[in-house]
């Protein structure tokens, strides 16, 4: 057992509450291999009102390695579990380095944050010396090939309903234009409201863009043919324009109040539209150099702190949001941009095995006992 009161400097906020955990988890029998600071202290984009997130990697015992069971993950709050946390609040989480390998196979963005935390030493308050020499050779040889999670997690974050006032805001204009156009021209296409409106005003509208789809012809056969992508739906330039015009209000009246109100710039989750940010800027680093190196650099860490604190107007903070994500659509279709692979959930747990069995000193660590006599 450690004396993690004073592993753990006197000067961290909430330190109670990690010694508290630490205990804990060792009382279980578990090996702690690193704690570190989490969320925007991780990231660099802390600002007064931000609480304080910990987060706890630690090795399963011996126990539930061999049997099964036990925890694989704990957690600890200042805060209410019914309400957003308050600035100064602490939350501590745990989780077993086996599962979040495993998360980390999926792509999911939590994972990844904790797996690259060592990079940012600042933050670092404690850390296994066995752990710390596995994930130095382990760090540049995981690449991030599988970033479908990154992926959810940016459009989750993105869809909330504050960037939904963008997407309002270009239903409300292509209908109100559709609406003049059908009432002229009951039986026109797409294609002539888009002549008669003039396709720069058309597709210079953001969630909007030309592209092709395969349509049944006459005989059997299919072929490409001109289309439009507007918020995520696609019609034939063929296609009936009330078609259009019907799908654009059923996205009006779906958004609701809450859209419009962001629309307005009221009530927009601020702090949702930072983490796409976020996302975005970790998706582009991954995809370009298969790491992310924290605390985040550059522009982008005012961008952000700027974003979550509410001091940017709704529609700059739209636009910059709806530009990493265009740049996120971009590198997701480009192949070449593609690093080394994470590969499968086997993979990681071959590397999560390395970690048990690399040396005599982690094994008697884990299991009480040299590697030597776990096969006697």
């Amino acid at each position: 057992m450690h004396n993690w009161e004073s592993i753990i400097n006197t000067s961290v906020p909430g330190k109670d509450l990690v010694v508290k955990m630490l205990n804990q988890i060792e009382k279980d029998g578990h090996v702690v291999l690193a704690v570190f600071r989490y969320g925007s202290h991780l990231y660099g984009t802390d600002t007064d009102d931000s609480d304080n997130d910990y987060y706890v990697l630690f090795f399963p015992s011996a126990r539930s390695l061999i049997v099964g069971g036990g925890a694989k993950s704990y957690r600890l709050s200042t805060g209410d579990d019914n309400a957003k946390n308050r600035p100064n609040d602490v939350d501590v989480q745990a989780s077993s380095i086996r599962e979040t390998l495993r998360r980390f196979g999926r792509g999911e963005i939590v994972a990844i944050d904790t797996f690259f935390a060592l990079t940012n030493q600042e933050a670092v308050l404690y850390a296994n010396g066995t752990y710390k020499s596995w994930w130095k050779r382990t760090a540049g040889l995981l690449g991030a090939g599988n970033l479908g999670g990154v992926l959810g997690y940016i459009n989750k974050q993105a869809s909330k309903y504050g960037l939904k006032g963008t997407r309002l805001g270009t239903a409300i204009r292509l209908a109100e234009s559709l609406k003049s156009f059908v009432g002229r021209n009951p039986s026109a296409s797409i294609l002539d409201w888009i002549s008669d409106t003039g396709e720069e005003l058309v597709f210079v509208e953001p969630f909007v863009q030309a592209i092709e789809l395969m349509a049944a012809l006459p005989g059997g056969t299919h072929s490409l043919v001109d289309g439009i992508d507007a918020l995520g739906k696609k019609f034939t330039l063929i296609s009936p324009a009330r078609n259009l015009l019907n799908s654009l209000e059923n996205t009006i009246k779906k958004y609701g109040h809450r859209a419009a109100i962001a629309k307005e710039n009221m009530g927009v989750d601020w702090k949702a539209l930072a983490h796409a940010y976020r996302g975005a800027t970790e998706y582009q680093l991954l995809r370009k150099t298969n790491m992310v190196t924290f605390p985040l650099k550059g522009k982008d860490v005012e961008i952000i702190k700027s974003i979550k604190s509410g001091r940017l107007p709704f529609d700059k903070v739209a636009s910059l949001v709806e530009e990493q994500v265009a740049i996120v659509s971009e590198l997701r279709n480009d192949q070449s941009s593609i690093g080394k692979q994470v590969g499968t959930d086997e993979a990681l747990i071959s590397l999560f095995t390395e970690l048990v069995y690399a040396d005599d000193i982690t094994c008697e660590d884990v299991l009480g006992m040299p590697l030597s006599r776990v096969f006697d």
